[in-house]
């Protein structure tokens, strides 16, 4: 199996792709740049960059004008990428590879930047990273995930290999070699979702810098099992998987053209719920005018409450407790708070009528697909909504535009344009360090503005 995601991974790093594949991987490049700008002053991102050192390389660590040596840099934006729960994702979760953007990109962009890299070799490195962990998330039985392995956890460190392994040229056989290193890198489970602390804001971390280590064990000369993930002693073994039927084989359509980008700073399971509140109260509701609130939905699926911390009940002492809570987040909504920025989840343990709102909200089960919201106000009128499953993820070019502004205008300021242009161009630009060179500009002139205005 490796041998044949090895063939896949190089010959899409190598060759050929069509310009759906391009224009997606571009889009989401554009979308992991604008949520690591907006995760990197997140108190996980903060722990994370406190935690990589001090050792020097030619890698951008977002919020910071310094530079970092690959795998450290590719921790730190990993976390950057995830604390604020606004990265991309797939509608089939693991058949997308969950959350790719979240180690592909980060790892990706480290080796890119290491190796001077240009934008059409990063561009074609995301491809492979996402194509990847999609052909995996398709073999890989549910199984091993219904047992509580994360699937971020699990594919992760396949998806940041591959790319690696691209910008760092490795044979095919070193690209195999390197996919059987991270086979032994994978793990990760959801009690932190449970309790709400910060290992799942880790995972995707954890998969960039095991990714580039696997690469480089396999540049370096490394061997490694070619049945690491299928055979008697492998990884789906071990694991108390199974290999599906799904056969390993290059597609037409390349699985990042299936990957499209979060509105809410929220699980994927909760996106579907506050499109609803947010279409049909778009200022939200008064507090005092509220009365009964009750929101059902399936146990599984695009809008289920069985993934963990989604069902959860009050009191929500943790950032992340808050983000995942059907309760909280639905109440948020529905009083007209701010559910699009992770920033409001960081301070929200002191919005009184959030909490107390969210403690009175029935979260019921349905057998039916969708979500029925019905809403009782105080005097006896009532509202109900019904949704049949619709997708809430954007899939536009200008939509994750209209997203980066709003998260990176704000630092980059009169540079912002300059930055646009670049990622539109990014299958052309001759040196992704040249783009990173402008955002480490964002963050020396934001520094420069802040200490002076403490200065004032």
């Amino acid at each position: 199996m490796t041998g044949d995601l090895a063939d896949i991974a190089w010959s899409v790093a190598h060759e050929p792709v069509t310009s759906d594949a391009i224009q997606a991987a571009t889009r989401l490049v554009q979308h992991a740049l604008g949520v690591c700008v907006a995760g990197c002053s997140l108190h996980p991102a903060r722990v994370a960059r406190a935690s990589i050192g001090s050792a020097a390389g030619p890698c951008t660590v977002f919020g910071s004008s310094d530079q970092h040596e690959a795998q450290d840099a590719a921790f730190a934006n990993a976390v950057s990428g995830h604390a604020s729960l606004l990265e991309d994702s797939g509608p089939g979760g693991p058949r997308e590879g969950s959350h790719p953007g979240a180690y592909v990109f980060p790892a990706a962009l480290a080796i890119a930047e290491q190796e001077g890299a240009s934008g059409y070799d990063l561009v074609h490195a995301v491809c492979a990273g996402y194509e990847t962990v999609s052909q995996l998330g398709e073999v890989f039985a549910p199984a091993m995930f219904e047992q509580g392995f994360r699937p971020i956890a699990m594919l992760g460190p396949f998806g940041a290999a591959a790319a690696a392994g691209a910008l760092g040229q490795l044979s095919r056989d070193e690209m195999a070699t390197s996919l059987a290193i991270a086979a032994n890198l994978a793990s990760g489970f959801n009690q932190g979702f449970v309790e709400g602390t910060m290992e799942p804001y880790f995972h995707p971390a954890f998969a960039a810098r095991n990714g580039i280590l696997a690469a480089r064990l396999a540049a370096a000369g490394s061997t490694a099992s070619r049945y690491a993930l299928e055979g008697d002693r492998g990884m789906l073994a071990a694991f108390g998987g199974s290999r599906t039927g799904t056969p390993i084989a290059r597609r037409n359509e390349l699985a990042v053209c299936r990957v499209g980008t979060k509105r809410f700073a929220t699980c994927l399971y909760n996106q579907g719920t506050l499109a609803l509140i947010r279409k049909h109260f778009p200022d939200g509701i008064d507090s005092g005018r509220l009365g009964r609130v009750q929101i059902a939905r399936p146990l599984a699926g695009s809008d289920g409450t069985r993934a963990p911390g989604v069902a959860s009940a009050p009191p929500y002492t943790t950032p992340l407790a808050r983000q995942m809570s059907a309760r909280f987040t639905a109440a948020a909504a529905l009083l007209g708070r701010p559910v699009e920025s992770a920033h409001y989840y960081e301070t929200a343990a002191t919005d009184v009528a959030v909490n107390a709102l969210a403690a009175r909200i029935e979260l019921a089960s349905r057998e039916a697909d969708g979500i029925h919201i019905v809403i009782e106000l105080v005097g006896g009128l009532a509202t109900e909504i019904v949704a049949n499953g619709e997708l809430a993820l954007e899939f536009s070019t200008p939509a994750t535009l209209s997203q980066f502004a709003a998260r990176v205008r704000p630092v980059a300021g009169e540079r912002f344009g300059r930055l646009v242009e670049m990622i539109a161009d990014l299958p052309r630009l001759d040196n992704v360090r040249r783009l990173t060179a402008e955002l480490r500009s964002c963050w020396l002139r934001a520094h420069e503005t802040a200490s002076h205005e403490e200065t004032q």
